[in-house]
Order: C-alpha cells, then structure tokens, then sequence
C-alpha cells in the first residue's frame, strides 16, 4: 500500500513519468488488479511506445483467474495483436533491464493456439535488436568438445530450490549423472533466482552453480564462456529471464525440459523431453522442439516426508462422514469450464465438500469465489478455504482427503507425486492437451489395475461416486497405489542412463550438422 501511495504521488507530481506507470501497474498486478494494472501499463506504452518492456506488460496482462472461455478468447486475441505490432515497430528497443512479463499463463487456459503465439513471440522478440547475441561458433565448440575428455552439461534454472516442483523432478538426476559418469555440470541461475542450493549440494553433483548478471545480454556471454556442450533450460515460461535467455544459441545441443509443460517457440531449442511414451503423439501440434521420448517417466523422486500433524474433519468442522474432495492445487490451475462438473459433483454426491487452499494473493481467493458465486450456490456453501501450511503439513493433508481431483486440462505433476505417496486417489480427465495425460502415465507406470482415469466429463462424475459410496474399491485402489508407488514410481536411480545416452546421441548429431529424428526414443538397455 506504501509503494502504491508513493508511486501515485510520483504519477501526480508528473503525469507524463512513463516509468511510475509501469511501476504502479506491477504493484496493482501483484494485488490482482489486472485492469487497473492494464491501464497504467497502456498509459506507460502510450508515454513510451518504443520500450519493449513496457508493449510486454501491456499485451501480457493475463487474468490469472479469468471469469468464462470468452475472457480468455479475448486476452489471447489482444495479445496476439500486440505481438504482432512488436514485430511491426521497427524503432522498439530493448534497454537490456529485466522484463517482468512471463509466458506462464498460456499453459491453463485449454487454448490450441499456445504454439503459434509462441513461435510469434519469439520470431517478434529475435528481432528486436540487442535481444539476441549471435557470437556462438559452432565449429570453435566443436573443436573444444573434442580436447576434452567428458561432456560439460549446463543446467539453467530459476527453480532450483528444496520443495519446488522443478527441484523435485530433476534435482536426484544432476546428482545421479553426476556420480555416475563423466560429465561437468555447471548450474546458471538469474539474478532473481528463487533457487536456494547450498554449497553441500553443489558438491553433491561435483559441479559449479553461477549467479547470472542482471543483464541478459551479459548472461548470455557468461554462459557461452563456459564452452556449454549441452544447455538444459528446467523451467521456460515460468521465469522471463531464462525465457529470454533461450532465444539465443548458447550451446551446441539446447533442451527445454519441459519443468513448465508450453514448447517456448524459439528456434534455438533443439529438442524436448517427453514423459508421455507411446500415449501422445505430437507431430509437432504442440511443440516448436523435436520431441525425445523417454521409455519410462524421466524423473528421480524421492518418496515425500510427511509431518505427524494428524488433520481431521474438525479440523474444518465437518461430520466425520463428510467426503471430503481435495483441490489441493494453485488456484490459477482451475479454469472456468471446471466450475460446471464441479457442481455436478458435490449435487450428486451430497455429504461431500470441496477443500481448496488459499490463494497465494487473499485477491486470487476472493476472485474464484466472486466467479463461483455467479455460476452455483453449492460451490459457495460446499468449498472450503484453508490457509497455507508448509511443506511436510501438506504433504500430511492428503491423507485426509477421500479424493484429490485433477483439474481439468492442466493436470497435476508435483502434487500428484505427493498424493501417491499417501495413497490418496486422483481422478483426471483426459483431454486432447498432453499434459492432462500425465496422471494416466503415471498410473500405467505403476500398473494400477482399474485407475480412476476418464475420458468424459460423465466419466469423471461417476468415478467420483464410485469412490464416494464403494468404501471397498476406494479402500483397495487407495492401498493399490501407497505400495505400488514405492515399487515402480519413486526413487527411479536408473532413469539417467537414459539421459546420457541422449545426451552422447545428441552431441554426436549436433557435431555432424544435423539432429536427432522427430520421437526419438532411448535405446532400452539392460541394467
């Protein structure tokens, strides 16, 4: 409230200072004020039509939670307006001062379009002068390849601290590569790097982590002097400045890994990698990258820790026979079209309720339920709203759940692990978006017999009834998956050879001026 105060101050002494536009727009997004925020940052662009930063945050003012489809339709038509009159302008600059705005949003909203505003994005921002750095030689790392003995792996990552989905996913194969192979491994994180790796870890995979310089375009020559082989970004579209890092060619072999599940439509990422096997086939619907597909999910987890803290339902105040709906999941995951069979779902199965966490922003919570009450009076009287608790409380918070739903589109990566390994039931929806399809994969991992898997939304409805009044089917799938986790999903120490081995493959197709085929799949080898 202070620095929105000062900063209106600062607008009044000078209207015309496009600089505290923006500044103000930044403090209203952050409270969740998108269309107060999209005044200001109009206002900054029409003070300052030739600063970059300031055309991005106008175009991408995103409704985190968007009231309906039409919403959505128009935010997207809007930014796609914008991005084309990026490309149009040929006076725009670039300062090299951190773009605040991210591509994250995109990936909710169920939309086909995500790759053409993608690849639009990036052909408008390569073109803007000084984004791109165009020094890499490729015969000069070439020739550095071949005088060294072992394959120098950078890891960039904005994500890489303990809880973070993108730790838990990838931490365990850094250290496994790095123990078991010839392989340097250097980590790149930006200057507002959540990443909280201490120097015990950094020597636990015999590596180097680097604190990149504020200035992109600095960053991008830090990394090329480190003569990278292989580039892995962990998290395109979560953080603007590994976003705007990828666009240029920093390696021989660049590799989104998908930690945000968008392709990031730049032509200098080479390949991604895929967790879906034979379930999806792309053909480069989706994605700008050569797909490589793993045999069995690409992931190291460790098994969760759970806290002793015992939740029951008074602790909500609720009967001991409430069914209790777990939507233990980022408010922004729950698109509108999910409001409807959510209604659905606790109209027919009438002692049940919806517990739902608490928006990181009190705005994001009060804005699902200004949405909710305009669509059904169950979803009001029937939800509640917990506060945030930490980690290992969470963790112990799904097992008092009856059911975890996936939400519709998105699916769930780093809570469906958790859910797993407490043996709580996740029901999803496939849908034509791979990454709706990741529950399913992972319950073929585990060889769960009859999984709570639908196809329709009629589906989706009756398995939650089936779990809500069979006790005996939810209590068996319920042990099913707790034992069958721990036998076939957790602590995978063998997955890395997989990457090594695409790692080997890729270098040597990048070396002969070529890449590996579309769906490439790891050669299975024996342990």
């Amino acid at each position: 409230k202070e620095a929105e105060l000062s900063t209106r101050k600062a607008i009044e002494l000078n209207p015309g200072f496009a600089e505290a536009h923006s500044n103000l727009g930044n403090i209203l997004k952050s409270q969740g004020k998108s269309q107060e925020a999209k005044e200001e940052f109009i206002e900054a662009q029409r003070l300052d039509p030739n600063n970059l930063n300031y055309c991005l945050q106008n175009i991408f003012c995103l409704s985190p939670i968007p009231f309906n489809r039409e919403q959505i339709d128009i935010e997207r038509s809007n930014l796609k307006v914008g991005i084309s009159r990026i490309n149009q302008n040929n006076k725009i600059e670039f300062k090299d001062n951190i773009i605040n705005e991210s591509i994250f949003l995109l990936a909710y909203q169920n939309c086909d379009d995500d790759k053409e505003i993608l690849e639009a994005l990036a052909e408008s921002l390569s073109n803007v002068k000084g984004i791109l750095n165009k020094s890499f030689n490729k015969e000069i790392y070439i020739k550095e390849n071949n005088t060294r003995k072992s394959i120098r792996l950078g890891i960039c990552s904005d994500y890489l601290n303990k809880g973070h989905a993108v730790y838990n996913w990838f931490w365990n194969i850094l250290k496994d590569i790095s123990s078991s192979s010839e392989i340097e491994i250097i980590i790149f994180e930006g200057p507002d790097s959540k990443n909280e790796i201490d120097r015990e870890c950094i020597n636990l995979i015999n590596g180097e982590i680097i604190k990149l310089p504020s200035s992109s375009k600095k960053g991008c020559e830090v990394i090329l002097s480190k003569s990278i082989d292989i580039l892995i970004y962990l998290d395109i579209g979560m953080s603007h400045y590994t976003y705007l890092l990828s666009l240029s060619r920093l390696a021989l072999v660049q590799v989104n890994a998908l930690g945000h599940t968008n392709t990031s439509g730049s032509p200098n990422i080479d390949y991604a990698f895929s967790h879906l096997g034979d379930n999806f086939i792309d053909n480069n619907q989706y994605f700008t990258e050569r797909l490589i597909r793993f045999n069995r999910i690409p992931i190291n987890y460790s098994i969760p820790f759970s806290s002793d803290r015992d939740f029951k339902r008074s602790d909500f105040k609720l009967p001991d026979d409430s069914y209790l709906i777990g939507l233990p999941h980022s408010l922004f995951k729950l698109h509108p079209d999910f409001d409807n069979v959510l209604h659905q779902i606790l109209h027919e199965i009438p002692h049940s309720y919806l517990i739902l966490p608490e928006g990181s922003d009190k705005y994001f919570t009060n804005k699902l339920k200004e949405r909710w009450k305009g669509n059904s009076d169950l979803l009001i009287s029937r939800s509640l709203f917990y506060p945030r608790v930490n980690l290992d409380d969470f963790n112990s918070m799904l097992k008092i759940f009856d059911i975890i739903l996936c939400p519709f589109y998105y699916g769930m990566g780093n809570t469906l692990y958790q859910s797993m390994a407490v043996g709580t039931p996740v029901i999803s929806l496939e849908s034509k978006r791979f990454s709706s399809i990741f529950t399913s994969v992972v319950y073929k991992q585990m060889n769960i017999k009859d999984p709570p898997v639908a196809y329709t939304t009629g589906d989706y409805i009756d398995i939650c009834k089936k779990l809500a009044f069979d006790l005996d089917y939810r209590k068996r799938l319920s042990e099913e998956i707790f034992y069958k986790s721990r036998e076939t999903l957790f602590n995978d120490v063998n997955i890395y050879m997989e990457y090594i081995q695409f790692f080997y493959s890729a270098l040597e197709a990048a070396k002969n001026g070529s890449y590996l085929p579309y769906n490439w799949r790891c050669p299975l080898k024996k342990v």
